[in-house]
């Protein structure tokens, strides 16, 4: 045991950082007394063979090693942890350097063998083509791989084109009239493979942005052609209500809640507090018990005893919640206990439930049923951004597939266009396909960089439209009469924040609150969820410009605190079970989130594609 531990020490010593920068300045002076021909031997004979072995083994590019070993150090030293790949890359550019220079007889052993075996292979120009073309990927991945996806994109587009449609396209351009304003506009092909292709080069930041040029003053020199939106070619048919399940029927819980109630007064009674319970409402995961407290009686006395009152039912003592935010029952308290039979809600009722009020709504979010019963739906476009949290279990991915799901019985590929980005890579994987769908499902972090990049250019580009129509929003801008061109809604979703974030920071962090701050009367709104809802992760700058939350069984108080400001969603029961924060509205709203299966996603997914 003592030999491990020694060996434990010695190992977390080396790896100190500080101990690879002082390794990294020794390896420095190796080399310089190598080059000195070992006659400073300031390091002794010790420091020479180290020098002449790394300058045998990798020539001139030995230099890199301790190049690269300071600049990993002073990186974890001032707490900038550094991906695996990262490792892998500067390990990469030191052998690559040493093959190049290998090409000039100066790099050691080991490049110059490399070297000799693609030159053979190879030839001297391809080989060197290829070896520099690795070292630039190592160098810059993201720069390189953004070069040769439009250099891809550019290629495919030019060889896919005939040549007779191309000049036809080129010369059918044509000019409108919009409220009086000059309209230059391409005429524009009603194929959906060219809506795809160009709805995913406008979300990619590229020049031909689907906004109208609107005429009047303009910042620019000249007027900009610019693609309008595809035609639409949907019209008001929507998917049929019988691809979604149908809510699980209620069961008969009225000997559950006399009993429950009764040991409620029997608990109160116990603990010295005044009050009766004197209403039931039973909802899809927990029966609310409104007990009316008596002069005297403070609610902090309640809240004091309650894990004692839910150990008292036979349940975990935080598994009871007092809520007094419920709206027409002022002046009593209620309590929600857990159910032992719980419902499931299906999205087809909740769809059906609130179709009045989301035909008024331009996005609409089924969020679920609340304690009361009652369907809760919001609109995106007034939230405008919507945080989502939950751990392992919690039904967080779920929810999220409900939500998107309530969007496509909403609105068609011509209103409403879907960003989804899922670094799990297995998430939205059964949304391929989609029509709603801008490119394809995002799996690969640098992709989605590019991604929010780009949806921060057309959101500049839909202001300056806004701006040059005097509209304040799509909304408007979509109402003006024979308005060619209309904005569709760009919903992101991305389903791991966190993992996003761990891999690139400030890159993703600078754009999400870019779109987050700006983008609401752009059409563009944010559906962020994580597993990690710490404060590393959500940040003041996301807590501040996305107001709306839906919390999930979470692991801690703490994380409950980060993403609600308040404890409780802890104690949540879990598969649907979470709390909403509407910023419009008082307090948090407990709810029941609604179960949509693979199997029905991809009805509905089948639905659009052949409609």
């Amino acid at each position: 045991m003592a030999r491990k531990a020694q060996g434990n020490f010695l190992i977390r010593v080396l790896l100190n950082p500080f101990t690879q920068f002082g390794i990294s300045i020794y390896l420095g002076f190796c080399l310089l007394q190598a080059q000195s021909g070992g006659q400073a031997e300031f390091l002794g004979s010790m420091g020479t063979v180290v020098g002449f072995g790394l300058t045998a083994i990798l020539g001139l590019s030995a230099w890199l090693l301790p190049v690269a070993t300071g600049f990993i150090a002073l990186c974890e030293i001032r707490g900038q942890s550094l991906a695996s790949r990262t490792y892998y890359r500067i390990l990469g550019l030191v052998i690559i350097s040493a093959v190049i220079i290998g090409s000039a007889d100066m790099g050691g052993g080991l490049g110059g063998t490399v070297w000799a075996v693609l030159e053979y292979t190879l030839g001297k120009y391809i080989s060197l083509a290829f070896l520099l073309l690795f070292f630039a990927f190592c160098l810059a991945p993201k720069e390189m791989k953004q070069v040769f996806y439009r250099l891809n994109r550019y290629l495919r587009s030019t060889f896919s084109v005939v040549p007779g449609n191309r000049t036809a396209e080129s010369s059918a351009s044509s000019e409108g009239k919009l409220d009086g304003s000059e309209v230059i506009i391409q005429d524009q092909t009603t194929s959906h493979e060219t809506q795809a292709n160009n709805e995913e080069t406008r979300i990619n930041g590229h020049d031909d942005l689907t906004a109208p040029e609107i005429g009047g003053q303009s910042d620019q020199p000249e007027p900009t052609t610019l693609e309008p939106d595809p035609v639409q070619k949907y019209g008001d048919e929507r998917p049929d209500l019988d691809f979604l399940h149908a809510s699980q029927e209620e069961t008969d819980s009225r000997e559950e809640v006399k009993e429950t109630s009764a040991r409620i007064d029997a608990a109160l009674k116990q603990f010295e507090i005044k009050g009766k319970v004197e209403e039931t409402v039973v909802g899809p995961m927990v029966a609310t018990y409104f007990v009316s407290p008596k002069g005297g009686t403070k609610i902090s006395e309640l809240e004091r005893h309650l894990p004692d009152i839910s150990r008292f039912l036979g349940h975990p003592e935080d598994a009871v919640r007092l809520n007094l935010d419920i709206a027409g029952r002022e002046g009593k308290i209620a309590v929600e206990v857990p159910i032992f039979n719980r419902r499931i809600i299906g999205l087809r009722d909740l769809i059906k439930d609130t179709s009045t009020d989301s035909a008024e709504m331009l996005l609409p979010l089924r969020i679920g049923i609340d304690t009361l019963g009652s369907p809760v739906c919001i609109d995106l476009a007034q939230l405008p951004h919507l945080l989502v949290a939950g751990s392992t279990g919690s039904g967080k991915s779920i929810a999220i597939n409900s939500l998107i799901v309530s969007l496509l019985y909403h609105g068609s590929p011509d209103s409403i266009q879907l960003v989804l980005i899922d670094p799990k890579m297995v998430e939205f994987s059964h949304f391929t396909g989609l029509p709603h769908l801008s490119g394809e499902v995002i799996t690969e972090t640098d992709q989605a960089v590019a991604k929010l990049n780009g949806l921060t250019e057309v959101m500049d580009e839909r202001y300056r439209v806004l701006r040059q129509s005097g509209k304040k929003n799509i909304s408007e801008f979509n109402e003006i009469k024979g308005n060619p061109s209309k904005m569709p809604s760009i919903v992101v979703v991305i389903d791991e924040l966190a993992d996003l974030l761990m891999e690139e920071g400030k890159l993703i962090e600078g754009p999400v609150v870019r779109l987050a701050q700006k983008a609401r009367a752009a059409g563009i709104h944010l559906i962020l969820a994580t597993q990690r809802p710490t404060a590393d992760i959500i940040t003041g700058l996301i807590k501040t410009n996305v107001p709306g939350r839906l919390t999930f069984r979470v692991a801690s108080k703490v994380d409950s605190n980060v993403i609600l400001n308040q404890k409780g969603a802890e104690a949540l029961q879990g598969k649907g079970d979470g709390l909403f924060l509407n910023p419009a509205a008082k307090g948090l709203t407990r709810i029941q989130a609604p179960m949509v299966s693979v199997k029905e996603i991809e009805r509905i997914k089948d639905f659009w594609k052949h409609v």
